[in-house]
């Protein structure tokens, strides 16, 4: 069955360079049991893909074979990139250059906790992706006649929780 997605959510982490209060490795916040709770909701997020789940080949054909075929395991796993538009604040405090995410890519800031929050959770927090990872791109639009809007991609890096 498919699951709707409109109101999930993307938060920032309050600690760069992780230790974010709640990572799902600390104690959760002990007077609700959120996980989520040394997070902040990124205003203005319009859509958002990702992380993208994949892995490297590693080839381990041998001589001696009984079959003239390549055979490969999994290399490393990469969590590839979370990408989002948002209706760009210059003074928000999640979006800005003093403490939000341009802040992160003029700081050269490499880890970051951040946490998705799909619509599907039910307060249960199971169904959250918790990953670390650095400002990689951040492209801000100025029409004319319209939104400013910004296009933001987290690479993803280090520790990732799935559900």
């Amino acid at each position: 069955m498919a699951t709707h997605s409109y109101n999930s959510i993307l938060k920032l982490g309050d600690g760069v360079e992780g230790g974010t209060s709640g990572w799902p490795s600390d104690e959760t916040d002990p007077s609700t049991g959120d996980p989520t709770s040394g997070f902040t909701t990124i205003k203005e997020v319009q859509d958002f893909d990702g992380p993208t789940l994949s892995a490297g080949d590693q080839e381990v054909t041998a001589h001696g074979q009984d079959e003239a075929v390549q055979q490969f395991i999994m290399g490393l796993k990469d969590y590839g990139e979370v990408s989002f538009d948002i209706n760009y604040d210059p003074g928000d405090s999640t979006h800005d250059g003093t403490n939000g995410l341009l802040a992160d890519w003029k700081n050269r800031v490499n880890f970051r906790d951040f946490v998705v929050v799909p619509a599907s959770d039910t307060g249960d927090y199971s169904h959250c992706i918790f990953f670390q990872g650095y400002v990689k791109g951040f492209e801000t639009s100025n029409p004319v006649a319209g939104v400013q809007t910004a296009s933001v991609t987290i690479k993803v890096t280090g520790t990732i929780v799935l559900p």
